[in-house]
């Protein structure tokens, strides 16, 4: 978790991946995931860098919210139950609303809207 001033900080935010990756590979993490409290109706605006799995940028990440969630209720800047918005995808031009509830302080749930991209059918 990575908590930047503002959701203008963050939308101009170009990681360089080869350090990320580097990074998240020495701190044996999956991704980055950047945030910045919002006022606009939405908990947080985020953006998720895991290049060490060959992900730049992903635009809806149910797991890293629902981690980003329990961090944000352990710090103090949650109530104990409430629901969130994440707003994820912007710079990608594919906004997500991530949707989170945290109850009893230590289970969360995790949903939100979706748009399918692509269709298709494997024969193996």
């Amino acid at each position: 978790m990575m908590q930047v001033s503002s959701v203008g900080v963050l939308q101009s935010l170009r990681p360089e991946m080869e350090a990320l990756t580097d990074l998240t590979r020495q701190l044996g993490v999956v991704s980055l995931h950047a945030f910045a409290l919002s006022d606009d109706g939405h908990t947080a605006h985020v953006r998720d860098f895991a290049p060490l799995y060959g992900v730049t940028e992903e635009s809806a990440t149910g797991t890293a919210n629902a981690a980003l969630t329990y961090h944000l209720h352990h710090c103090g800047m949650l109530p104990q139950d409430c629901a969130c918005t994440f707003l994820q995808g912007e710079a990608m031009g594919r906004p997500s609303v991530v949707e989170t509830v945290i109850s009893a302080g230590r289970t969360i749930y995790v949903g939100g809207e979706s748009y399918l991209l692509a269709h298709g059918e494997m024969d193996v």
